[in-house]
């Protein structure tokens, strides 16, 4: 008898930790390139779209990424590929607010703001003073500077 209960008093609370630890990394795969923005610029939107919400660029240039459209006020940086959608969004800018399902963050915040909503990146990679966060099914990578977002990109 005392095998049997010593057999549930441990496999029991090891199920429970797998299947909540489970459950933590498929909610945060859930999370995909589409459910984010950036300063309310999405991926696969339309040069139309974007004029829409952040009006005419500063500048416009071909890239080897594709058009560039450069913008001062907020500061971002945003390329088309050649049918005219949005492949990456870019930026620096302190006030710009980076949307992942309806819970926000901003270039400026700290390390733990962006991991209470995205979680643990897939990679960390440290180059000289800052801190790369890889979040490869998100197609997102966030830099650190001294504990603090200083650059955000999204990509397909």
């Amino acid at each position: 008898m005392k095998n049997k209960s010593n057999f549930f008093s441990t496999t029991i609370p090891l199920f429970i930790f797998v299947a909540l630890f489970s459950a933590n990394i498929f909610a945060q795969a859930l999370v995909t390139p589409n459910d984010i923005d950036i300063h309310n610029v999405k991926l696969g939107m339309s040069l139309n779209g974007v004029t829409t919400i952040l009006g005419k660029p500063e500048s416009k240039s071909n890239e080897v990424l594709g058009l560039q459209w450069k913008y001062v006020k907020p500061a971002i940086n945003i390329y088309f590929d050649k049918k005219g959608k949005v492949t990456l969004i870019s930026s620096k800018d302190p006030n710009v607010k980076i949307d992942v399902n309806g819970k926000t963050f901003k270039v400026s915040d700290s390390i733990s703001d962006v991991k209470k909503i995205l979680g643990e990146p897939y990679q960390e990679d440290k180059i000289g003073d800052s801190l790369e966060l890889y979040y490869i099914d998100q197609g997102l990578t966030v830099t650190i500077y001294k504990g603090k977002v200083s650059n955000v990109m999204l990509t397909e």
